[in-house]
């Protein structure tokens, strides 16, 4: 038998299937070991209220609208024997929502953090190297040099380099 625990938001959607079963077995589906009847929608709640479990003629169970009515531990049997059980946890939207914002805030603090270590650590070379780069204050303009043949070129040139 497999277990699955599933969340799912007030007012979602949510589809539970059984196993693979051979053609012509009895397949029931149970919540919280009562058993629930594929002649009509939602035997489990009050007349009242509108209907959030459906289950279809290929024994697939629906939960549509979700409650607080629907949590709890719904069990496919095949030829009564234990196939697939579900524990259904309905949660607030509001509380997914600030778990989603709570992972992606940090999964944005280690890529900020992780490019703030890259930002200081090439400020911290270019700090070590700084005498390697051409001071601007020192640069000759204008002065001409010879380049293999017969051509001059004016170039930019410092003074440390050459």
């Amino acid at each position: 038998m497999h277990k699955f625990d599933l969340r799912i938001a007030e007012n979602g959607h949510c589809t539970l299937s059984c196993s693979e079963s051979p053609f012509g077995c009895k397949i029931d589906w149970y919540k919280d070991m009562k058993l629930l009847n594929t002649s009509y929608r939602n035997n489990m709640a009050d007349k009242r209220e509108e209907p959030h479990i459906t289950i279809d003629l290929f024994d697939t169970l629906y939960i549509l609208h979700a409650t607080k009515n629907e949590e709890g531990n719904y069990t496919c049997t095949i030829d009564n024997v234990k196939a697939r059980e579900y524990s259904i946890k309905v949660v607030s939207m509001a509380k997914m929502l600030n778990q989603d914002f709570i992972r992606y805030s940090i999964y944005l603090g280690f890529i900020l953090s992780l490019t703030f270590t890259c930002y200081c650590a090439g400020l911290c070379v270019a700090w070590h190297r700084r005498t390697s780069f051409a001071d601007p204050m020192n640069l000759n303009y204008g002065k001409k040099f010879h380049n293999g043949g017969n051509c001059e070129r004016e170039t930019l040139l410092n003074k440390d380099y050459y």
